[in-house]
């Protein structure tokens, strides 16, 4: 199965977002990789339907580099509807991969820290002062 069958089918079937869940954690590569950019993907068009599975996300921030650069990209799509604040949480986690030695991992926190000032303004000035931070690092 593709990615983009297994996005298809997910999305037909809502229910099996833990298999996806399960599957960000299989020993096969094609399986771990595949089940997050399906979860990427479904939290830019329903970030309503993850938004309950926040803090596995922010607990990918800590995997290999390209489950954290998903997992990065998810959060900043789940923001949007974080009436919990879950994000507010992890800010500081969330822009600690700023100083990552991967400038794709750098790249994906700049790339999503629009999209997240946009849907949080209160954080804009905090958002700001980070990147800012870069450029005297």
């Amino acid at each position: 199965m593709t990615v983009e069958q297994l996005r298809l089918k997910v999305e037909r079937d809502i229910s099996l977002r833990p298999d996806l869940l399960k599957g960000i954690s299989s020993s096969k590569a094609a399986v771990r990789y595949g089940c997050a950019k399906v979860l990427m993907d479904l939290s830019a068009t329903y970030p309503e339907k993850l938004y309950s599975h926040m803090a596995v996300f922010i607990g990918l921030l800590d995997s290999e580099y390209i489950l954290a650069w998903n997992a990065l990209a998810i959060i900043a799509n789940l923001a949007k509807i974080d009436r919990d604040k879950k994000f507010d949480a992890a800010f500081d986690k969330y822009y600690s991969f700023l100083n990552d030695e991967h400038v794709v991992t750098m790249a994906n926190v700049v790339g999503n820290s629009g999209k997240i000032a946009l849907v949080k303004p209160q954080l804009i000035q905090m958002i700001t002062d980070e990147l800012l931070r870069v450029e005297n690092a």
